[in-house]
């Protein structure tokens, strides 16, 4: 029996969603933009793309290419995880509102730890393939949030749509996630941790970014870690 038999297909959607939604700042900028972002953003991509290939491989049986991917997929991973810290300080050359970088980096910070806690249980798992792969598909939708923020607003503000786009993105991957756990169920009866640890991540990620904008302690602990940005 294959094990997510379609999965290859379904990654695509998260893949297109993350090049649309980053394109305006780097894709469109490819010649313009600092060493930080290539290294980021092709690192990212790679990753993104090794997610839609792995379960096509796995189902195709080559077991054994899909092991070596797999090992070289851990080099990219860690590759996202190290730029994605060197991006947080650039945030404070691009003119935003203090409070508004706290939140970014406030979100930044979940999604970098949910990312690798993703992987990490990934790995962890390798031999079970219904843990292994769903805690894989997680992996996706760490940086969705900037993304489809971006990419609905770059859409829909031509047409002077007036909603609330972070809130819409918000909305949209709560509900997918959601989407996944109710399928689990009706298939199995069960709902799996990468799921839930996904949507409870998401949830707190979205209901605290206000909060985290002006709170006293996270103003605090920005300006002690990036002292030398603040200006």
């Amino acid at each position: 029996m294959k094990c997510f038999p379609k999965a290859h297909l379904w990654l695509i959607l998260p893949f297109v969603i993350a090049v649309g939604g980053f394109s305006f700042s780097y894709w469109f900028k490819f010649l313009d933009v600092p060493f930080r972002y290539h290294v980021h953003g092709l690192t990212a991509t790679l990753w993104y793309i090794v997610l839609i290939i792995q379960p096509y491989i796995y189902n195709k049986k080559n077991i054994q290419l899909h092991k070596t991917i797999g090992k070289f997929s851990l080099i990219i991973a860690g590759a996202v995880f190290a730029s994605s810290l060197l991006m947080l300080p650039h945030l404070f050359s691009l003119g935003l509102p203090l409070s508004r970088v706290r939140t970014i980096i406030f979100q930044d910070s979940w999604t970098i730890i949910g990312f690798i806690v993703s992987v990490s249980f990934a790995v962890k798992h390798s031999k079970n393939k219904a843990v292994h792969g769903r805690w894989m598909i997680v992996s996706a939708f760490w940086p969705l949030g900037q993304a489809l923020f971006r990419l609905l607003y770059n859409i829909l503000s031509k047409w002077e749509i007036d909603i609330n786009y972070p809130l819409l993105s918000q909305a949209m991957i709560v509900v997918a996630v959601i989407v996944l756990m109710i399928d689990d169920y009706k298939k199995e009866s069960k709902i799996y941790s990468s799921y839930s640890f996904a949507l409870i991540s998401f949830i707190l990620i979205f209901s605290l970014s206000g909060y985290m904008a002006e709170a006293a302690w996270w103003r605090y602990i920005i300006e002690a870690l990036f002292k030398n940005e603040i200006t």
